[in-house]
């Protein structure tokens, strides 16, 4: 958390009131949390915002196991696989001969798609 925040909770609390989307009704339970868009940010202002728990579940580092660096691209055989999941439908987006032809394939439908959160 940024030092201002940490120092002064009600600051904190009047920053995640003036987000757009905030409705106290909305949050918690499975409805809106509070997410970095930059997971190696701090919780600062201009760096949280408030989303579902499908676009935060979205929106984690790569994981260390993965072997291509790219993310919803992995090995299949001697090709990669390119998906990603919206909502809770994962959607398949072929087989490709390099992952970084795999990676671009899933930035296309991000951007087809207007899924942008989902980068």
């Amino acid at each position: 958390m940024c030092d201002a925040w940490a120092k002064d909770a009600k600051a904190f609390c009047d920053y995640i009131k003036s987000l757009p989307n905030y409705d106290k009704d909305n949050l918690g339970r499975g409805k809106l949390t509070i997410d970095r868009i930059d997971n190696d940010g701090d919780y600062g202002p201009g760096n949280v915002r408030l989303v579902n728990c499908h676009i935060q579940a979205a929106n984690q580092r790569i994981y260390k196991c993965n072997s291509t660096g790219f993310r919803g691209v992995s090995p299949s055989g001697k090709k990669f696989q390119a998906r990603i999941r919206v909502n809770t439908k994962l959607i398949h987006l072929g087989s490709h001969a390099t992952p970084e032809l795999a990676s671009q394939a899933r930035l296309d439908y991000i951007n087809e798609h207007n899924l942008i959160e989902y980068l």
